[in-house]
């Protein structure tokens, strides 16, 4: 017995010892300081101040995207291009670039599908065989064009550089096509689902984009898991999307050609809706479904938008949705546009039926208390 005790007493004092070291080694992992409170910011430098606003130096990256894309209805696919303007204002010259291909989230070997634990809701990445397929990069800088092979690791993708990009505001360009399945769950922002009166998609993540350098960790190349939120650069946005002529496109940013792809009867119905604090209906639930809410036309149709200063922009789709709209009011007198497109089955006081005025007026109030919305338009799609 005594033996016995002797014995437990000195495994409880090997433990004991063993923890102190553990405590007490500065190299390894300690998960209780992921709870210690922030009391010491980082100090200021040049870039960035002690309380987190820009320095004296302080500098950002630039990516402008002119974007064709095509919905392929057969095989509920996207396919097209990407041509990115990229400007490096940094001081670090770079030899390589480093891009995001969110939608390798629905391969089947990707991180995000290991660490998924269920499928079939919100984020499916289980059991559905998709991610990119990128079938060519061309790079131009300064004049010089090549092809060049990628580097692709899970959700991220590094083009080498021929010659480096310079600090300080050397240019790069890179256009690269690709295309992917939609998924049919997606991963909160995007998916595609079939109703009574049609296939509704919503598209996010649908681009290859720039990775964000920054100051603090130069190439931000944290791999995309389906949760979470984005990092991006900002730039400017001019993005083209063909798609079946029974469908609407309903887009971030601004229309370009209304003309084109929309009735005379639905022009006007905005243009009344930009001009009242009340909801306008565009497409009503018993207009759903008939030729009259659509142009004339023999073969697909093709939505162009801009959108400036952005950080992303997505879109979506259907022959199959309500769709109104409402007039922003802006601090600065300037107006906006607040639209929503639904399914019909959604609408009524108790659920999207007041979704327009519910986005207008989260906008006003935002934008009167904090920072006024910068752009002309903002949707709520259900």
């Amino acid at each position: 017995m005594k033996k016995i005790a002797l014995t437990c007493f000195q495994l409880i004092a090997i433990s004991f010892l063993f923890g102190q070291q553990t405590v007490n080694d500065p190299a390894l992992y300690n998960p209780q300081d992921f709870y210690l409170p922030v009391f010491n910011p980082p100090p200021g430098n040049a870039f960035r101040s002690s309380n987190g606003a820009p320095g004296p130096m302080y500098w950002q990256n630039k990516a402008d995207y002119l974007i064709h894309a095509t919905l392929n209805e057969k095989d509920t696919s996207i396919s097209g291009d990407v041509t990115i303007s990229y400007i490096n204002n940094s001081p670090d010259k770079m030899d390589y670039l480093w891009l995001q291909l969110d939608q390798n989230l629905f391969n089947p070997v990707s991180r995000g599908t290991a660490t998924t634990p269920v499928s079939g809701v919100r984020f499916d990445s289980k059991g559905f065989r998709g991610g990119f397929q990128i079938s060519d990069i061309t790079v131009n800088h300064n004049g010089k064009i090549n092809h060049v092979e990628p580097v692709i690791t899970d959700t991220r993708m590094q083009v080498r550089l021929d010659n480096p990009l310079s600090a300080k505001g050397d240019k790069i360009s890179l256009k690269i096509s690709f295309r992917f399945s939609i998924p049919e769950y997606g991963a909160d922002r995007m998916g595609r689902m079939k109703t009574d009166k049609g296939m509704i998609y919503e598209v996010a993540q649908w681009y290859p984009r720039m990775c964000v350098y920054d100051d603090v960790e130069g190439w931000n190349t944290l791999p995309y898991m389906g949760a979470g939120e984005f990092y991006c650069e900002y730039g400017n946005f001019d993005y083209y999307i063909t798609a079946p002529p029974e469908m609407i496109i309903y887009g971030s940013g601004d229309l370009q050609n209304a003309a084109e792809v929309l009735t005379a009867e639905e022009i006007k119905r905005l243009s009344a809706a930009a001009k009242s604090d009340k909801t306008v209906a565009i497409i009503t639930a018993d207009e759903i479904g008939k030729p009259a809410i659509r142009p004339v036309s023999k073969g697909n149709l093709t939505w162009h938008f801009t959108m400036k200063n952005t950080r992303d922009v997505a879109w979506a789709a259907s022959a199959a949705l309500v769709w109104d709209a409402a007039k922003i009011n802006l601090p600065s007198g300037r107006k906006a546009i607040a639209m929503s497109a639904y399914p019909p089955m959604a609408g009524g006081n108790d659920a999207f039926g007041r979704s327009t005025e519910y986005l207008k007026n989260a906008i006003e109030i935002y934008s009167k208390k904090y920072f006024e919305y910068p752009w002309n338009t903002a949707y709520s799609i259900g």
